[in-house]
């Protein structure tokens, strides 16, 4: 069975700690497809530095370089909240019936999942992959419920099934996150060393994430 899967978030901006954890899951889950989902208007996080169109320009920007991965910018073009099981019943919709979809989320955003609209559903709809970090994060009871019903150790059951698996993977440690990125920008400080160039190059070209100049000495 095909197992494509599914990177979501704002990626505001997309940033090379990104790329090395698709990758990472890429290889590790030996997917067919891997495609990054970027999100318009994330219910549960707060307003993205950049317009969705500057974030989708730097997406593709980023993967410009890797054949390998895919954009999907369907939550650009959806109005309301960009709702994960909207998304997947979509994708999902799309796909053959001899084809696996896995969701790949962080640790910190799984152990929000029940917050999330329909959350119980995604397994319906596809496999959970949570990338581990290092440190423990606690798991609300209803998540521990669902895991107890649902958790496979065996990296071949998500291929071997449609849906309805939840698979931890642990990552290697990936120090890097859009926030500092945003942070060292607005303070006219280079974060040319965390970004693919061509990301870097249009952040600055656009003035994104109140960018000025580069202070001097910085």
């Amino acid at each position: 069975m095909k197992l494509t899967a599914i990177f979501g978030g704002t990626f505001d901006p997309v940033h090379l700690g990104h790329l090395a954890v698709a990758e990472e899951v890429r290889a590790r889950l030996a997917c067919d497809r891997l495609v990054f989902l970027i999100a318009k208007s994330p219910p549960l996080r707060g307003v993205p530095g950049a317009r969705p169109e500057q974030r989708l320009a730097m997406l593709k920007l980023a993967v410009a370089a890797h054949p390998e991965f895919e954009v999907d910018a369907r939550e650009l073009e959806r109005s309301g909240p960009s709702y994960t099981v909207l998304s997947l019943e979509a994708l999902r919709d799309e796909m053959d019936d001899d084809a696996a979809l896995v969701w790949v989320l962080g640790q910190d955003a799984y152990a929000g999942l029940p917050g999330w609209l329909r959350w119980r559903e995604l397994l319906e709809l596809g496999h959970l992959a949570v990338l581990e970090r290092h440190g423990a994060v606690e798991d609300p009871k209803a998540l521990r419920d669902l895991a107890r019903m649902h958790a496979t150790n065996n990296i071949e059951d998500l291929r071997a099934k449609r849906s309805g698996c939840i698979y931890h993977l642990r990552q290697a440690p990936v120090d890097i996150s859009a926030t500092e990125v945003r942070a060292l920008v607005s303070q006219g400080r280079s974060a040319e060393h965390l970004l693919p160039s061509s990301v870097w190059a249009y952040i600055t070209a656009n003035g994104l994430y109140g960018w000025h100049g580069a202070e001097p000495g910085s």
